[in-house]
């Protein structure tokens, strides 16, 4: 027979575990969420290396991760306040862009959108020409590919997941959970 388990379906090894993900979620900084990402495929690849099928072990994990951001009491921001653009006025209530939406300079002193009405016509014709959406495309490509291949490490560097101090400090993750197919 199999271990006992809690009437939820939890066993304490995952109770334990919710309360590790928190532990190293406060540590994060300047947010709660700078480990979230981390946490989860930490979870998901030792799930998967245990043999739990891709879809599962992305659950497990995505659950584990949002019951310690519970256990936190933390309340995620809305998608608006992570973007550049996002400034209160004096009343807290309009969003303001600080910078141009075509360039990414900074605005002059009132002007809401673009530095110039040269930014703004190429910013509406980006939207309005199917052929310059697809050359910008292909530049934007080519850039983040050269930025790929000047940032990747020498292949004789070993990458390692054990990013977090409390992890390098010997924590160990206790994923015991049964195998499921």
């Amino acid at each position: 027979m199999g271990k006992p388990r809690a009437a939820n379906g939890r066993d304490n090894n995952t109770r334990h575990t919710v309360r590790l993900v928190a532990k190293i979620l406060a540590t994060g900084e300047p947010t709660i969420f700078r480990w979230e990402s981390w946490c989860r495929y930490t979870i998901r690849g030792t799930l998967c290396l245990q043999g739990v099928r891709w879809g599962r072990a992305d659950a497990r994990a995505a659950d584990v991760v949002r019951r310690a951001l519970e256990l936190l009491n933390v309340q995620r921001p809305p998608w608006a306040w992570g973007q550049r653009e996002y400034v209160f006025d004096s009343a807290g209530t309009r969003i303001g862009y600080s910078h141009c939406l075509q360039c990414g300079t900074k605005l002059p002193e009132g002007r809401l959108k673009f530095c110039a009405s040269s930014c703004g016509d190429q910013y509406r014709q980006v939207f309005q020409n199917g052929a310059l959406r697809a050359r910008a495309r292909e530049r934007a490509l080519a850039s983040l590919k050269a930025r790929r291949d000047a940032a990747a490490p020498p292949c004789s560097l070993k990458v390692s997941h054990a990013a977090h101090p409390a992890v390098r400090q010997g924590a160990h993750w206790p994923w015991r959970w049964a195998r499921r197919s």
